[in-house]
């Protein structure tokens, strides 16, 4: 019990207080279609990342959860950005269409075996979200899930608030 309260005072004090946070580290990617796309591209929104595989359960599992979280946010400066560290395109871009994972506000990048944008942010597990706030810092390294529901929310619409 300390420990969680411990864990929700430390979050509480990062999402408010005036110490200032980490930016989030850069990167260039590719798109589904083979546009070089960076993380500063998204400036001035706030990014709800997802860092997956094709061939990871528990990532798939998410999808239906997802979906019903960006139709909630659909018409908010919300981009939802996943990230697969696949290591083969065409499954990558296979999962993506299979699985309905594709939307007007999510954004497909391919990140091979994680060199670049999974290994800058030291993710460790999958599926792994975070949340970068309009200026480009990042507010949450273990964001809820989707399936977290209300959190996941909550915790998108705190960082719509911050900087609006």
């Amino acid at each position: 019990m300390k420990a969680i309260f411990c864990s929700l005072l430390f979050l509480s004090q990062c999402l408010t207080s005036s110490t200032p946070l980490a930016l989030a580290p850069n990167f260039r990617l590719q798109d589904m279609v083979g546009k070089a796309v960076a993380l500063q591209d998204f400036r001035g929104k706030v990014v709800y990342v997802d860092f997956w595989f094709s061939q990871c359960i528990p990532c798939l599992a998410e999808a239906p959860a997802a979906q019903r979280l960006k139709k909630r946010f659909r018409d908010k400066e919300v981009v939802f950005l996943y990230i697969s560290t696949d290591v083969v395109l065409e499954a990558w871009r296979a999962a993506i269409v299979k699985h309905a994972l594709a939307g007007p506000n999510s954004v497909h990048l391919f990140d091979p075996e994680g060199i670049h944008a999974a290994r800058a942010y030291q993710v460790e597990g999958f599926p792994t979200y975070m949340i970068i706030s309009r200026d480009g810092h990042l507010l949450q390294r273990d964001a809820p899930r989707p399936s977290d529901g209300k959190a996941a929310e909550r915790a998108l619409e705190q960082a719509l608030q911050q900087g609006s």
